[in-house]
């Protein structure tokens, strides 16, 4: 998992195969995270967590937010 990781946010999503878009956006899909289940619906669940954001060029950990 660390090493994962590494390659997400320091190497770059996408960098080496070309086949993703090098953005916060997909590295923050790509990453190893945690989170809370904050509702389960009937086919779905919302999910609070802390997304990657971008600061002063640099990859930082975003406020809170949900996404299902």
């Amino acid at each position: 998992m660390p090493m994962h990781l590494f390659n997400v946010v320091f190497v770059g999503v996408g960098n080496i195969t070309g086949s993703v878009k090098p953005n916060i956006q997909n590295m923050d899909k790509c990453r190893v995270s945690w989170g809370k289940v904050a509702e389960v619906k009937e086919k779905t669940a919302v999910i609070r967590y802390a997304p990657l954001a971008e600061k002063e060029k640099k990859a930082v950990i975003g406020r809170e937010t949900e996404k299902t």
